[in-house]
């Protein structure tokens, strides 16, 4: 895919997904029932805190930030999980719904990625939460990992290549109050190969 369209990930062709990386620590049972017996779905709602993992192909000279994929309705706290490059790095946000009324009341987690993967090289990139735990792993390298909480009900619907965090300005959202995007821009480069699954 080519950047600087969205493009909603149910019109996508997914791949099978199969893991070929070091899973740090993971068993040969843990990665094999993630590549064995699974098809790619095309959405991670309602799965509460199941485990799950993301895994694409990206090829960027773009250091970010910008959008790869995500399921989110708005840039703020909510329900969401959302994957961009900031800094040449991955970047993976997970959260539940949280009310303006009650800005404690969210586990959000924000995980950066190590290794950079702006160098126009293609790189595999999977994200992987196991038990509440969410690493990201590009190249079959660890890659960094952090606790991960949230709680997904229905979330909106998945796209690649955008992102509602693009541009600038802010909004009022019904219970959230103001949200502010944060300047990410549309992706530009090669996505392939992109698979959303929880096992």
């Amino acid at each position: 895919m080519k950047g600087g369209y969205p493009s909603v990930i149910a019109s996508l062709m997914l791949v099978s997904c199969t893991v070929n990386a070091d899973l740090g620590g993971a068993s040969a049972t843990d990665a094999s029932a993630l590549a064995d017996g699974h098809s790619c779905i095309g959405s991670l709602s309602n799965i509460g805190t199941a485990d799950f993992h993301i895994s694409f192909t990206v090829v960027t000279t773009e250091s970010g930030p910008i959008a790869i994929v995500n399921e989110r309705g708005h840039c703020g706290y909510g329900m969401f999980w959302d994957v961009r490059i900031f800094g040449g790095q991955i970047r993976v946000e997970t959260d539940d719904e949280m009310r303006a009324s009650d800005p404690s009341a969210h586990p959000l987690t924000e995980l950066f990625g190590t290794k950079r993967v702006d160098d126009g090289q293609p790189h595999r990139v999977m994200i992987w939460r196991k038990s509440e735990t969410i690493t990201i792993f590009v190249d079959g390298v660890a890659a960094g990992s952090a606790s991960s909480t949230s709680s997904f009900g229905q979330l909106s619907p998945p796209v690649s290549e955008t992102d509602p965090c693009d541009g600038q300005g802010c909004s009022q959202v019904p219970l959230f109050g103001s949200v502010c995007r944060d300047n990410t821009m549309p992706f530009a480069g090669t996505l392939s190969d992109l698979c959303l699954e929880s096992p």
